[in-house]
């Protein structure tokens, strides 16, 4: 086993270290960045420029890139709350996972998810 020269990692030490340190035949990521060559970039909150929307929501997993949310939050930056969901609309809410936005509850619809799709009763005029 011998170190790699600065920039590279592997057994071989043919792959690079992008952003990182080599340290061995590893790549330690700086902050913001994972995966094994360092390359990946953890999401940033486009609102708030903050990598996985700031410490007090998520934190940038070195391994792979991703943001970890902490409880309460979700979406790829990190950048749902429920809670915050739920006080600007008037519940049946919940966070998409894959865009990080409130959207409504499965049988609800409307700009403030309070419109039942489930048990809506005609109109006067449908009869």
């Amino acid at each position: 086993c011998k170190d790699c020269e600065p920039g590279w990692r592997s057994a071989y030490c043919n792959e690079t270290c992008v952003n990182g340190v080599t340290n061995g035949t590893y790549c330690n990521c700086s902050a913001n960045y994972g995966g094994p060559g360092c390359d990946v970039s953890c999401s940033v909150n486009n609102n708030t420029g903050l990598v996985c929307s700031g410490d007090s929501q998520g934190q940038c997993q070195s391994t792979d890139g991703s943001c970890r949310c902490n409880s309460g939050y979700s979406g790829p930056s990190c950048n749902c709350s429920l809670a915050l969901c739920q006080s600007t609309m008037l519940g049946n809410v919940m966070c998409d996972v894959d865009t990080g936005k409130c959207v409504c509850a499965s049988g609800y619809a409307g700009a403030l998810c309070n419109t039942c799709l489930l048990y809506t009763s005609p109109s006067p005029r449908d009869s």
